[in-house]
């Protein structure tokens, strides 16, 4: 199994998703502090 904290994931990062009905989704990682 890959050892996660050797991968290269920057940790500010998050996503926005969004669907024709016109919703919204915002993620922040989980493991970085919030602001």
């Amino acid at each position: 199994m890959t050892d996660v904290s050797t991968l290269p994931y920057r940790p500010c990062a998050g996503i926005m998703l969004m669907n024709a009905d016109g919703k919204i989704f915002v993620g922040q990682r989980n493991d970085s502090p919030l602001e």
